[in-house]
């Protein structure tokens, strides 16, 4: 179970971005798992740290980019998560599941308003409104 997510950092960046085709990519990283006291609760829970990075591309040349980095913290099964970080720097497949999405969810929500506000497209789909014909 989530506990919460925090962001430490957001960088947000436009180059020389034009109108016309794009790639958006996206890569995210737990880049350490720790464990963590936190006073309102009686028992330890677990901290990941992690990097989210949102890459904008014209023509092969990076022309803006999003980048995050917090903490999440979880509470549930907490010593056989960082069993399999110690072992292999990896996160079990349920766990890693549902951090990853809520990860996603949160960046790039957070990231749609920065690309706003840039200039820059939103790294999701936003729907469109059409007339009825």
């Amino acid at each position: 179970m989530i506990l919460g997510i925090s962001l430490d950092s957001i960088n947000a960046e436009r180059k020389n971005f034009t109108e016309g085709e794009f790639k958006v990519s996206y890569s995210s990283e737990i880049v350490d798992v720790k464990e963590a006291e936190i006073p309102a609760f009686d028992e330890k829970v677990t901290e990941l740290k992690f990097s989210f990075d949102v890459r904008y591309q014209q023509k092969e040349a990076e022309v803006g980019s999003l980048k995050f980095t917090g903490s999440i913290l979880w509470k549930e099964n907490s010593k056989k998560l960082l069993e399999k970080w110690k072992k292999d720097k990896k996160l079990p497949e349920d766990v890693g599941l549902i951090i990853l999405n809520n990860l996603y969810r949160k960046c790039l929500i957070i990231g749609a308003n920065l690309s706003d506000q840039l200039g820059l497209p939103s790294p999701i789909p936003l729907p469109r409104v059409a007339l009825k014909k």
